[in-house]
């Protein structure tokens, strides 16, 4: 959840940064859940992003966005191609 939580709050300074919005302070929470039915995953994360102010309706809507399309979040969204490989030893 960190490298989420992490990622969101870099797309949004760097936007921020860009287009002169205040983010100082700026604080990003997680809180997620077990999946009710196997596998066992997590099932649901609830991301709270918490801006200093001010920012207007519509640079909220476009932080949203941005918050949304963090690299982690994307590849949450569309799961990749994942190989698992076990060494022993050196």
């Amino acid at each position: 959840m960190v490298s989420l939580g992490s990622c969101i709050g870099a797309v949004i300074v760097t936007y921020s940064d860009r287009h002169g919005i205040t983010y100082e302070g700026l604080e990003v929470g997680l809180d997620w859940a077990l999946a009710a039915d196997p596998p066992h995953r997590i099932g649901r994360i609830a991301v709270e992003v918490r801006m200093p102010g001010p920012v207007t309706d519509e640079q909220i809507e476009i932080l949203k966005r941005v918050a949304n399309q963090c690299l982690i979040h994307n590849t949450l969204m569309h799961s990749p191609e994942m190989t698992v490989e076990l060494r022993v030893g050196k």
